[in-house]
């Protein structure tokens, strides 16, 4: 039988290079969180090589890394997806989760 804190699921919604897709990615979040309690989730903040556009922030939009870092973490398995896309390196880490 189902008990809420037994497990943990994982519901991942990856960032999407059309902006239609952004704007669904958005909308589905905040149905999302205007639903549940905010303590519920946790969103994760994706990887990238790329440098970093005016405004973003290390850690906030992106975690800005090198091509070698990333080449690392990825031979490591660190990551739970990755994409090279225009010669730049993007993905989400895997997430470490202790139980009490």
């Amino acid at each position: 039988m189902y008990a809420p804190h037994d497990f943990t699921q994982i519901f991942y919604i990856g960032k999407k290079l059309l902006a239609y897709e952004c704007t669904l990615t958005g909308t589905l979040i905040d149905l999302i969180m205007n639903r549940f309690d905010n303590d519920q989730f946790g969103f994760s903040v994706s990887h990238t090589t790329r440098n970093p556009r005016e405004g973003e922030i290390n850690g906030k939009h992106y975690h800005f890394t090198t091509v070698e870092q990333m080449k690392i973490d990825i031979a490591s398995a660190k990551f739970i997806e990755y994409a090279e896309v225009h010669g730049k390196f993007y993905g989400t880490r895997s997430v470490e989760r202790k139980r009490n």
